[in-house]
This record gives structure tokens, sequence and C-alpha cells, in this order.
């Protein structure tokens, strides 16, 4: 679930064995290679941010490590991608 994200960084590994048992099965399952299955955990996980955000309750940086992001310039590209705006213009929208 959502709260899963704050614990663990997903890796192919991790999300075959959770989801189907091992990457064979994730890849026929899926129907495509192994990156669609990243960006719906990427994607998953900047709802999730953007959820964090939304709160008010939480730095930029923090959101950034309760999703689990591997860096701070990572996790800001991935928001933008996603919203078309940087978290922090995202923030600043939000409270105005």
């Amino acid at each position: 679930g959502i709260k899963d994200i704050e614990r663990f960084t997903y890796t192919k590994e991790s999300i075959s064995y959770e989801w189907v048992g091992n990457i064979c099965q994730l890849e026929i399952r899926c129907q495509s290679p192994v990156p669609v299955a990243y960006e719906y955990v990427r994607k998953y996980k900047m709802h999730y941010a953007e959820q964090l955000l939304l709160t008010g309750r939480y730095a930029i940086s923090e959101v950034g490590y309760m999703v689990s992001m591997s860096s701070q310039s990572y996790f800001r590209k991935c928001f933008k991608d996603e919203f078309h705006v940087n978290p922090s213009d995202y923030q600043k929208q939000v409270k105005s």
C-alpha cells in the first residue's frame, strides 16, 4: 500500500517478489518489459508525494525521502515530469 513506499526502495527483484514471485512472471503478466513496472512505481510515488505536499506538513526534501527517491534532484525531475511543474512551484500554487 501507500505506507509501504515510505519504508522501501523498490528494485526489480523486490517488485517481482512482492507482486508475482519472480521477474519472468512479472514480464509475462505485464505483457511488456520491466521498465513499465518501474514507471508504474514511479507514478505511484509521485502521486503519493503530491498527497504529502498537499498536507502542507512536510518540506519538499522530506517528501522526497518519504517516497524513497534516490536523490532530491531526481525527485524534483520525476515530480516535474509527472505534474509539469516543479515541487516548490506546486507547493506555492497550493498555498495561494
